[in-house]
């Protein structure tokens, strides 16, 4: 069976900008996936953790003054909401199925949205 992969392009929705770095420097992350893994429970956790780790690369920078990689908490929380729910966005969109514990963290971001 052919693998239907989608991205997920971190374009301005996903664009962060990161403590560490300057406040003009925005982050794009382009993320790949499996849209048929995420009907079920373990495929979605399968790509939540591809998701995190992308981010988490995406937030890294080396610390100006000890030269060590440092992650921005705040940036790599940020990119994995807007990612997820852009994601349930599309599977949503196409008719694709999505497990609900994934859905349900797009519905959380959603809701922090409207009460902005």
């Amino acid at each position: 069976m052919h693998k239907l992969m989608l991205t997920a392009a971190a374009l301005a929705a996903l664009s962060p900008v990161v403590s560490m770095a300057h406040a003009s420097d925005r982050i794009t992350v382009k993320i790949f996936y499996d849209a048929e893994k995420l009907a079920t429970d373990d495929g979605a956790a399968d790509v939540l953790t591809g998701i995190q780790a992308d981010a988490k690369n995406a937030c890294t920078a080396r610390d100006r003054i000890t030269r060590m990689p440092k992650t921005d908490a705040a940036c790599t929380d940020d990119i994995v909401q807007k990612a997820v729910t852009q994601i349930v966005m599309k599977q949503s969109a196409a008719g694709l199925e999505t497990a609900p514990g994934f859905a349900a963290l797009a519905r959380i971001e959603m809701a922090d949205l409207q009460q902005r």
